[in-house]
């Protein structure tokens, strides 16, 4: 009687049927959390680590446009120039991208 709509149950669930559904995986999760959790945490790592995006950027600006006179185009400075951009955008945002991780890895265990 208490599956019908409008009705509750009238004695709580014993500590046999909660481990129960927690095994079947009948838990309560939101989705909701789990995106605040990320998305607060992405925006607090960005004003944290802000100094060091901002001074890594402008090495690196400072590093291109110093370059650009003496720029030869061959396989060599290609390739130089690619390896760089990938280790400047690993190094640049790895605090935050690791803390937005290790938060959505909590945040999921924690539901």
């Amino acid at each position: 009687m208490a599956e019908t709509e409008g009705q509750e149950r009238s004695e709580q669930p014993t500590q046999k049927r909660l481990n129960e559904a927690r095994e079947k995986g009948q838990v309560a999760k939101s989705i909701e959390v789990n995106s605040f959790a990320v998305f607060g945490t992405g925006l607090l790592m960005i004003f944290i680590t802000q100094k060091f995006i901002g001074d890594q950027i402008a090495r690196y600006s400072t590093q291109i446009f110093n370059s650009l006179d003496i720029l030869t185009v061959n396989k060599n400075t290609v390739q130089n120039f690619a390896k760089e951009t990938f280790f400047f955008f690993i190094v640049t945002i790895a605090p935050v991208i690791g803390a937005i991780f290790v938060i959505a890895i909590v945040a999921g265990i924690a539901q």
